[in-house]
Parts: structure tokens; C-alpha cells; sequence
């Protein structure tokens, strides 16, 4: 239904290349907080778009110990440098790229 609407889904806390698969399968076009740098890399090999958040950047951790915003910028997931669209903190955009 919601592809039929064209409705983005999104797969969150992606933590295997496994799940990243069959959420990609299933139709996702996004992984929101990927817990681990594999799943972070099968999901952009797979042309889905990653987010994560802006406290965990500014904090440079993530609140439950998972994957740091920082690690993807860094490592490069992308395969090009990381492009920031806009960063939101406590519901408000604080960011926006032009």
C-alpha cells in the first residue's frame, strides 16, 4: 500500500548485511541508524539513503552504543565525501544545505 501511495519506507537499527537485504527486498529505500558499519555499507551498496542522527554527531556516540554518525563520514560510506542535507535537533531544523 504504501508503495502504491509512493510512500518512502524506511528499515531502522539495521544491525546485519542480512537484514539490510531483506528490508531492501522488501522495498525500503532508506536504513534510519544503522547499528554497525557493515550494515551501513550493504545499505548504500544498495543505493538506499542512510540517516542518523544529529545529537549522536554533535555527542560523537550514539546513545545506545551503537555506530557513531562520525564513523560513516569518515569511513566514507558513500564512496565520495558524506553529504549533509539538513540536521534537525529537538524537532527543528538547525542546518539545511543550499
Amino acid at each position: 500500500m504504501a508503495h502504491k501511495h509512493q510512500i518512502p519506507i524506511l528499515s531502522h537499527d539495521d544491525d546485519t548485511v542480512l537484514k539490510v537485504d531483506l528490508v531492501n527486498e522488501l522495498g525500503t529505500s532508506a536504513s534510519e541508524f544503522p547499528v554497525t558499519l557493515e550494515a551501513a555499507k550493504a545499505a548504500k551498496a544498495k543505493n538506499m539513503f542512510i540517516f542518523m542522527g544529529a545529537p549522536n554527531l554533535l555527542r560523537n556516540c550514539s546513545s545506545n552504543g551503537n555506530l557513531r554518525s562520525a564513523d560513516i563520514i569518515v569511513v566514507d560510506v558513500s564512496g565520495q565525501w558524506a553529504k549533509v542535507e539538513q540536521t534537525w535537533v529537538n524537532g527543528c531544523r538547525v542546518y539545511q544545505n543550499h
